[in-house]
């Protein structure tokens, strides 16, 4: 497999667009496991179009996750707005972005809001909960 992926990202260089269109997508099948020699080519040659076509592919393998986790999201009957803000977080900014601590964060406020609501509350009252939650003892600023 190693000898295709080179193959083909030597082919990268060639001018025709639909040529490179199908060596592109030959990689990005290959997913992750041209990843590595996709990196060691992009920092062992100088030549800016090879670079440039590299950056995109390894762009396109890497965000291939998120991108698929977003369009599930979408479809979704009743999309949670939180999991929709974490995928497109990982999209913009880190595509390896752990969002675990962040929903455990999330969910230890939702549970202690949760714990001091009941039926009988005014809306007054449960904003007054939850803001005694963020600002006082969950210390968010």
């Amino acid at each position: 497999m190693a000898n295709q992926i080179n193959a083909l990202i030597q082919l990268l260089d060639d001018p025709d667009e639909q040529i490179f269109s199908t060596i592109r997508n030959e990689i990005v099948k290959l997913k992750t496991a041209a990843l590595p020699q996709l990196y060691a080519t992009m920092y062992d040659t100088a030549d800016a179009l090879i670079n440039d076509r590299i950056k995109h592919i390894i762009d396109e393998i890497e965000l291939e996750p998120q991108i698929n986790a977003l369009h599930i999201w979408k479809m979704q009957e009743a999309p949670n707005l939180f999991e929709g803000i974490l995928i497109i977080n990982q999209l913009i900014d880190a595509p390896h972005f752990d969002v675990a601590p962040i929903q455990k964060a999330f969910d230890s406020i939702q549970k202690t809001i949760w714990v001091e609501f009941n039926n009988y509350l005014t809306p007054l009252e449960k904003i007054r909960i939850i803001s005694q939650t963020l600002f006082n003892i969950q210390k968010i600023r």
